[in-house]
């Protein structure tokens, strides 16, 4: 049993040690200013020239019908007038890292943008690297067709919601490799948690 733990920890160590080594290995930032636009004063959570919670929802409209990134979109309302989804699809032009597979969204509240997700190709371990810890998280798992783990992590000085899925029991290539989805403009929920990462060969 003493040697197993040992082992288990030298196991440890030295994938700490590697991954502590690609991340001195002067590998590139993520170019996730290629969501902004050419505007002038545009940071994010700027997106496309949409900022959650000043751009309305007439000029979101206009923004997505004359971006050359977009091919159209159209808006789903809910009960009230002012509010529902905004979804859009991408014409080609838009740069590498966007999956134009998945069409991106944005939720309107009461006229105004309260918060966009673009779907992208970044691994998850990529934004690990670029950005550290996860300020807080959540997991969760949902029975499909086969059992899904449902990860949610919040990066607070950058305003964004960093979201993937995997097939579960969770090992190191799937989880670090995941595709991204980012959200700006939402904030976690009171309850949010320190993230941990999950339990390898688990669905725990």
């Amino acid at each position: 049993m003493r040697l197993l733990a040992h082992l288990i920890f030298l196991c440890l160590a030295v994938f700490i040690v590697i991954v502590s080594g690609i991340h001195l290995w002067a590998r590139p930032t993520p170019d996730l200013d290629v969501l902004l636009p050419e505007a002038e004063n545009c940071a994010l959570p700027c997106v496309l020239g949409i900022i959650p919670g000043e751009t309305s929802l007439d000029e979101a409209g206009r923004i997505l019908n004359e971006h050359p990134w977009v091919i159209d979109y159209q808006l789903s309302r809910s009960i009230t007038a002012d509010s529902g989804y905004l979804i859009w699809r991408w014409s080609g032009a838009q740069p590498a890292i966007i999956d134009e597979r998945q069409e991106a969204a944005l939720w309107v509240e009461d006229g105004q943008v309260e918060w966009l997700q673009v779907t992208t190709r970044i691994p998850f371990g990529d934004v690990w690297l670029w950005l550290g810890t996860p300020s807080s998280g959540y997991i969760w798992y949902v029975e499909l067709t086969a059992e899904r783990i449902f990860q949610r992590m919040y990066y607070a000085d950058d305003a964004m919601l960093v979201e993937f899925d995997v097939l579960c029991p969770t090992h190191l290539n799937g989880f670090w490799n995941s595709p991204v989805r980012l959200r700006y403009g939402v904030l976690p929920a009171d309850d949010a948690l320190a993230y941990q990462t999950p339990r390898w060969g688990t669905c725990e």
